[in-house]
């Protein structure tokens, strides 16, 4: 599971970039850099996630439908090209002026969190649900004659086992 738990760390990780990204929006031209640097990590940080969260997607797929497998597939595709147009926004832009990029920006914020969401409710309890069955399948049988572990101290041993 601690791959999951991963995800929803990139998950917070990148909420928080885009309450950054609204929150510079409403400044005004003043946090116009802020914002283009928050972009253009936000970016490299998505990239990494998704290949993180199409790795464990690839192992875990005898545990997804068809119809989740596809939904992943292309929402996988939209934020990173919408993320990337409002970074090449920021490059042409010379002018600095936020009305151009805000309506991308906010279009972003808000089918990233989206996107986020559905994954939290549907894809990673799937996961979670699949690694709990590999872990429970490869896990050692325990043997029922030996009552001591490794862990326990003379004194309970002896009193366990007078």
């Amino acid at each position: 599971m601690k791959a999951v738990e991963r995800l929803r760390r990139d998950h917070q990780l990148l909420r928080a970039k885009l309450g950054i990204l609204e929150s510079g929006l409403t400044l005004g031209p003043e946090a116009w850099f802020v914002l283009r640097e928050v972009c253009f990590t936000l970016s490299r940080q998505m990239r990494d996630h998704i290949k993180r969260e199409e790795e464990l997607v690839a192992a875990c797929r005898k545990a997804m439908t068809p119809a989740l497998l596809a939904e992943v597939a292309v929402e996988h595709k939209d934020e990173p090209v919408l993320l990337r147009t409002v970074n090449r926004l920021f490059l042409r832009d010379q002018d600095h002026r936020l009305e151009r990029i805000a309506p991308s920006l906010t279009e972003f914020i808000r089918g990233l969190r989206h996107h986020m969401d559905e994954e939290e409710a549907g894809l990673f309890p799937a996961l979670e649900r699949f690694l709990a069955e590999q872990d429970a399948a490869h896990a050692p049988a325990p043997s029922g004659s030996c009552h001591v572990d490794e862990t326990m101290t003379v004194n309970r041993v002896v009193q366990e086992f007078p």
